[in-house]
């Protein structure tokens, strides 16, 4: 214990002396960010890494998708021996990001490749055979720092030689990496933007759409006559026009000859909502679908203001689409509980806001079928289901026997009966109330659902409860917890 206080002690010591110099500064991020120091087998790798890159290098780490360190160590080729990606700009000249490659004998790390990316960041790395070789091939999202703008790159690793081919350079929004055509090889299923158009009708240029575009490693003739791979697009299809960005791209693969691979697109609009568009592998090309509802539209079925994205909802596998609708009687003023004091609604009018009913739905044929509906708690971080009973009638146009009061200052939800032909709110069924983490329950009729690092989640039950048939434990399978990542 002596010791650990002298340690101490002098720790602080050493920092009261550094701060009191008027030349002390913070290293910048930049600066941090130096290869780490490897021990055991390891260490040939960063003495291999040191010696090329030298020592202006700072290390860059991919910011999305899988791999989230600059040093990435893989079996590229199953041989049973790891081979090592790294990425770094050097410090003098930070504008373009470099890759390179080592490969292991067991003993010792060479150097087989050094290649110039595209851009300042590294977006994402994806290690896919394309190709069903037993070779992987190296996916890279090149980024420019400040801009919106990316490039996507695949590299071919050739194991004999250790050469590193680059096989394609694309714009993009988004990727992602599947067997879409089911012939069981990979493809790349980009998001990019298409080339703006000059209208004919007007000295102006028309606003550049977004497309999907599916890439595949095939064999294709090269200048000088020969036959090697090369990445061509096999489809492309342009999305909607309300989309100015993709946010998440979700497949679902193929299920049988009569539901082909899907994708749903999360687009936003230039309003700052969002909406769904899909995409299917339908007769050896990319298919944008159309409801077939007379006026159907899925930028208006699936439109919503907040941003929620599609998910397997209730885990059957199955991918299911949201769309917000209005709820009624969350927050008119005229649906006030029928026994409530004219001082009580005031106080309520103050606190409550707009609460949405999200329909959560599969896409079966051409159709949208409502699978779940469900209130979303953002604020808090929470997702209740409503029971199946609470709402009537065909998507779009649902009514709601239940109507939910949020109000913001006291951090409770209160779920209500409502009637939507007088649009009045009856008595209450339950509570769920947001306490911070820690707190001290003191009400004698609340009951814990779940706590986490940040707050606590309790329920109340209303006297509504009894003839609605829900209890305590419905109130709880019906609470989802959101990440907050």
């Amino acid at each position: 214990m002596k010791k650990r206080m002298m340690t101490a002690s002098a720790v602080i010591a050493l920092l009261l002396l550094l701060l009191s110099g008027c030349d002390f500064k913070l290293l910048s991020p930049d600066q941090l960010m130096r290869p780490p120091r490897y021990f055991g087998e390891s260490a040939g790798l960063q003495e291999a890494f040191a010696e090329t890159a030298g020592a202006n290098a700072v290390l860059k780490a991919p910011y999305e998708g899988e791999y989230h360190s600059a040093f990435i160590l893989e079996d590229l080729d199953g041989d049973g021996l790891e081979e090592a990606l790294a990425f770094y700009v050097n410090s003098l000249d930070k504008n373009i990001c470099q890759m390179m490659l080592f490969k292991s004998d067991g003993w010792n790390w060479s150097l087989c490749a050094n290649i110039r990316g595209e851009g300042s960041e590294v977006v994402s790395v994806s290690l896919e055979d394309m190709d069903s070789d037993g070779v992987r091939e190296i996916v890279v999202g090149w980024g420019i720092s400040g801009s919106q703008d990316r490039m996507l790159s695949v590299y071919m690793y050739y194991p004999d030689s250790g050469y590193l081919r680059s096989l394609s350079s694309e714009p993009y929004r988004m990727m992602s990496c599947m067997d879409l055509d089911g012939d069981y090889d990979r493809e790349l299923l980009l998001v990019t933007t298409a080339a703006s158009v000059s209208s004919t009708q007007q000295d102006t240029a028309v606003p550049a759409r977004l497309q999907a575009k599916l890439l595949k490693i095939q064999d294709t003739v090269q200048p000088n006559g020969t036959m090697a791979a090369s990445v061509t697009a096999i489809s492309e299809v342009t999305l909607s026009s309300a989309a100015v960005n993709c946010t998440q791209m979700a497949v679902q693969p193929a299920t049988g000859d009569s539901d082909p691979a899907t994708v749903f697109l999360d687009c936003t609009t230039k309003e700052e909502g969002m909406f769904t568009d899909i995409l299917q592998w339908t007769d050896g090309r990319l298919v944008r679908i159309q409801p077939s509802d007379p006026g159907g539209s899925l930028v208006r079925d699936t439109y919503r203001t907040a941003n929620i994205t599609c998910r397997d909802i209730n885990s059957d596998g199955y991918i299911e689409v949201p769309s917000q609708l209005v709820l009624a009687g969350s927050s008119n003023p005229s649906a006030v509980n029928a026994s409530s004091s004219t001082a009580g609604d005031a106080a309520e009018a103050a606190t409550d806001e707009r609460v949405s009913l999200t329909v959560w739905c599969n896409f079966s044929g051409d159709k949208l079928v409502p699978i779940e509906n469900s209130v979303i708690n953002f604020s808090d971080s929470y997702m209740f289901l409503f029971k199946d009973d609470w709402v009537s009638g065909n998507f779009p146009n649902l009514t709601n026997n239940v109507t939910v009061v949020a109000d913001i200052t006291n951090r409770t939800w209160s779920f209500y009966d409502y009637d939507y032909a007088t649009q009045v709110r009856g008595s209450l069924i339950f509570a769920i109330i947001a306490h911070p983490a820690g707190a001290q329950i003191t009400a004698a009729d609340e009951v814990l659902i779940v706590e986490d690092d940040t707050l606590t989640y309790t329920l109340r039950m209303g006297p509504a409860a009894a003839s609605r048939k829900v209890t305590q434990d419905d109130v709880v399978n019906g609470f989802i917890l959101l990440s907050n990542s």
